[in-house]
Parts: C-alpha cells; structure tokens; sequence
C-alpha cells in the first residue's frame, strides 16, 4: 500500500475574486508511512482539507513536492491517481439510481484495477457491502431511501469498488449521529486491518482519531505543528 512523502508543500489561494492569495498550507514537510491509518488534525481552517484534496489532486500544490511510492504526483493523471487513491468526503454524495448503479459505475471508472469484479454477480456486489456493515438488500434500495449513515457508508463502498491502494477521508463521521459515527469507525478499522489500506482521515475530534490512527499530524494556521506516531502526536 502507498506511502505518500510531502515535500516543503505550500499551498496559496485567493479568499475572493481578485484578492491577493494567501497561503493555506506553508512548507509542509512529511510522510504518511505505508499502511497507516494516519489522522490530519488541528483547529477549524488550519488547511487540513486542502491537505487532503492535495494527496489525490484534487488541487495542486503552489510550491514544493508531493510523492507517491517515490513517483510525483504531477507526473500521473488525476484519473490514473485517484483509481489508486479514493476519496469519501464529509457529505456523502449519491447519484440518483440505485445502491448497484452507484457500485457498477465506480467499477466502470476503475478500468481494470477492479480486481476482475464485473458488474453482474449480485454475490461480488453483496460482499462489497457486507464490507461496509450493509447487507445485500441494499443492492436495490434506491439512493433516495437511504438514512445519511447508510449513504456514507454506501460512499465508503463505491470508493472500495475500484479497489484503491488508499483511502482519504474528510470528516467522514461529521454529519452523522454518535451510533452511526461509531459503526462507520468500526468499519473503517476493520477494512484497514483486513486489507492493508493506507487510511488518511482528516478530523476534528481527537477521541476519534485515537481510535483509529496508528500515525498523526497537527496543523497549526497552515503549518505543520507535529508528525509521527498517534500515540505521541496525539497523547
């Protein structure tokens, strides 16, 4: 699985039409090890979304570096990445249709990188949502049925459908009750032990990322504050 290493990123944008940018992410220096289920944390608007968006190009750094197994990011397409690197984001986004038509066009995207899933077999289907805690009836249940816990973890699916080597996630328990943030977590950690995931999961709650994270960093107004182990990033 992946190790992303940042370089002295910086990251500069313009708050308003016309406006002088300003920087959002200043000399970022790091690595998010191979494997980890490494947690992004700090204040609101310290730059840990842009962080995120940056690891799948999303958005491109100003300046500085970023490296994927030793190869730049800015010389792979954004498709060709974000195939390797999935993306569940804070508000889960469905396309109207059902739960299989969201799997099947995730698939579609994924090329061959699908690990040979075609887009028939109800069985590989089923088994993609038992991943996410969800059971095969979902398969037909219509995206517009769903509760907002049952979306975000359908998203966590269509993102695992293409089989990526990791997955960034952005809040991805914020608008979700405490029982169904807690379930999500659950399944988050158990796709990262059973299939090896680099997990990158941006939070604000600290109790969630100690839950989770074998490594951490701490943002601090766009700056890199601490980086390393959870347990000493964290306490």
């Amino acid at each position: 699985m992946p190790r992303f290493d940042l370089l002295q990123v910086t990251k500069l944008r313009a708050f308003e039409a016309g406006g002088t940018p300003r920087p959002v992410l200043t000399h970022i220096t790091l690595t998010i090890p191979d494997g980890s289920a490494f947690a992004v944390t700090g204040p609101s608007g310290s730059g840990k979304t842009t962080l995120l968006r940056l690891l799948n190009r999303l958005d491109d750094p100003t300046s500085g570096g970023i490296e994927i197994d030793g190869h730049s990011l800015a010389t792979l397409s954004p498709l060709t990445l974000r195939r390797r690197v999935g993306m569940v984001f804070q508000v889960p986004f469905l396309f109207p249709g059902t739960v299989r038509d969201n799997l099947a066009l995730a698939v579609g995207l994924g090329g061959d990188r699908d690990g040979g899933r075609e887009a028939g077999p109800e069985a590989a289907w089923g088994d993609l949502l038992a991943d996410v805690g969800l059971d095969a009836s979902f398969l037909q249940r219509a995206t517009d049925r769903l509760s907002l816990g049952e979306m975000q973890r359908v998203s966590v699916a269509r993102a695992l459908a293409c089989a990526p080597e990791a997955l960034l996630l952005d809040e991805p328990t914020s608008a979700l009750d405490a029982a169904s943030a807690s379930r999500l977590l659950e399944t988050l950690a158990s796709l990262h032990r059973a299939r090896g995931l680099t997990l990158v999961l941006v939070t604000h709650d600290l109790g969630e990322a100690r839950e989770i994270a074998t490594h951490a960093l701490r943002l601090e107004a766009g700056r890199l504050a601490a980086t390393g182990p959870a347990s000493q990033v964290l306490g």
